[in-house]
């Protein structure tokens, strides 16, 4: 059995100011200099590790190589793994150990940043540099209704989700349910994806677990944008490991499929602490972090300069039944972890999310949403998934918790700001002109500038009344009514009526499909 020794050198850790090579020229020609950037948060959020989470990263980086170089990992497509080889990786059958020289080419190739287009141009996200990148939610097979009711998804609830999507403030882009349970699952992932790109215009992170989701997904490209809709990149997928230290035959073939063409692919391993990863946390960020930049290995081999971003979202086992909890410090930890390995090795980063492991919209659901969101924004992620709207551990979804968790993005994308400071904005005049014990109120100073105050659309700011019932008070209750609200006005992005026809042909349902339920009471 073939053998890579462990370096001789200590590995090298490579700087987040690394130079780039000419390679990285593949974003600028895909599209990033023909848009404006979008960023809906202003300032520069923390970029900064102090010196003792430094060495802490560096040695878990180190760690990551280590198994890489030593254990290896196994590669389910013979394909994938003669690529590796050829690069000068040892194998012996599908197991394939990487060596730090490709780590770091693989680094060296990757963008710092890169465009990914949406059906409306204004719509466009870039994922990297600093701008927060949120989407929704996504793989739940349940949801949990306005009335606490758990039950199976149907083609109903998803085209309402992508309702609620396509009108949020916060979510920039559409992240996929399951295919709905109420129809033939052959259908379900068509019935879906056609919901997504004919209710919203924002793009779409889709994950393709099978073989013939990734053909569909091709194909639908092909009926919306052309023969040459991989000119610019729109497609974005995710794949996932299968921990410890597996890649599934479908993720390897989503990598040379998506990266062939020059989509952006990221790689987000999802390691269980105590079952499919180690019960401590620097253990777990080791697996994923391996896993990861195999991930990248792979996907700069079959295309340099493809964009790519470093992900991961590890959590940690109920060991007394197997079942993944997210609501937790150690998910917290490892999430913000996550962003400092990515930010120091450059890469595009997504972790955290606004995940919870309560089953209905209650405090220890908010507590856990906002953890988990607050940690990776402050420390600068790029991108997050499952931004809002996920309950029971993402085993359910909620249009109510949606909206409330589309308040409490906007509310973290506001607190990291960075205020202006000038002879207006400090206001030195206006407090002379008031003087001690005088009032703002009247100042027209006061009148230029109160509108800039953020004001929230659920979160109540009125004054308790006389009389006033719990349910005029009640979150979630007002969650709901504004829910209702939204959905019965939210009007569809155009669409023109060719490639409407062809996409209902090729997805076999039609727009009167998605027509919404009766008014939800």
């Amino acid at each position: 059995m073939s053998r890579v020794h462990p370096p001789t050198r200590a590995p090298t850790l490579v700087r987040s100011m690394r130079a780039r090579p000419a390679s990285w020229s593949f974003v600028a020609s895909r599209g990033l200099g023909r848009r404006r950037l979008y960023t809906p948060q202003t300032g520069d959020r923390r970029q900064r590790t102090d010196t003792t989470d430094q060495e802490k990263l560096e040695r878990i980086h180190e760690a990551g190589l280590r198994v890489l170089a030593e254990t290896g990992v196994v590669f389910q497509d013979e394909s994938s793994v003669d690529l590796l080889a050829a690069r000068g990786c040892a194998t012996d059958g599908p197991l394939v150990r990487i060596p730090l020289r490709l780590v770091e080419e693989a680094l060296s190739t990757t963008p710092p940043l890169f465009p990914v287009a949406a059906r409306s141009e204004e719509r466009d996200v870039v994922i990297g540099g600093g701008v927060l990148v949120v989407a929704n939610a996504a793989g739940a097979a349940n949801i949990v209704d306005h009335d606490g009711e758990l039950r199976t998804l149907t083609v109903e609830d998803v085209a309402d989700w992508v309702r609620l999507c396509h009108v949020s403030s916060s979510v920039d882009m559409l992240g996929y349910l399951v295919a709905p349970w109420s129809i033939r699952q052959e259908d379900g992932f068509l019935h879906s994806v056609f919901a997504s790109v004919t209710l919203t215009d924002k793009p779409i992170a889709v994950p393709l677990a099978e073989p013939t989701h990734l053909k569909a997904a091709i194909e639908i490209q092909e009926i919306l944008y052309g023969s040459d809709w991989h000119g610019r990149p729109r497609l974005l997928s995710g794949v996932n490991t299968l921990s410890p230290l597996v890649f599934p035959h479908h993720s390897c073939v989503t990598v040379r499929e998506l990266a062939g063409r020059g989509q952006p692919v990221g790689c987000t391993p999802a390691p269980m602490g105590g079952t499919t990863g180690p019960s401590t946390v620097a253990g777990i960020l080791t697996l994923q972090h391996a896993e990861a930049l195999a991930g990248l290995v792979l996907v700069q081999t079959v295309q340099p300069g493809c964009p790519f971003y470093y992900g991961g979202f590890a959590t940690t086992s109920r060991m007394t039944t197997g079942d993944v909890v997210a609501g937790t410090p150690e998910f917290w930890g490892a999430a913000a972890a996550t962003v400092e390995l990515g930010k120091l090795l450059g890469l595009p980063v997504r972790a955290g999310g606004g995940v919870t492991d309560s089953h209905q919209l209650d405090m220890q659901a908010g507590i856990e949403t906002a953890m988990g969101l607050a940690l990776v924004i402050e420390r600068g992620v790029d991108l997050i998934m499952h931004g809002g709207g996920a309950l029971e551990s993402l085993n359910a979804v909620s249009l109510e918790k949606l909206l409330i968790d589309d308040e409490l993005i906007g509310v973290l994308r506001w607190v990291p700001w960075d205020p202006i400071v000038d002879d207006e904005m400090l206001a030195v005049d206006v407090i002379g002109d008031v003087g001690p014990a005088g009032t703002f109120l009247s100042h027209k100073h006061t009148r230029r500038h109160y509108r800039d105050w953020r004001r929230p659309s659920v979160f109540g700011l009125r004054p308790r009344k006389t009389g006033m019932s719990v349910a005029a008070t009640d979150l979630a209750e007002v969650a709901s009514v504004r829910v209702r609200e939204l959905l019965e006005s939210h009007q569809p992005p155009p669409i023109d009526d060719v490639t409407l026809r062809q996409l209902e042909r090729y997805c076999g349902c039609t727009v009167a499909d998605l027509e919404p339920r009766p008014p939800r009471r």
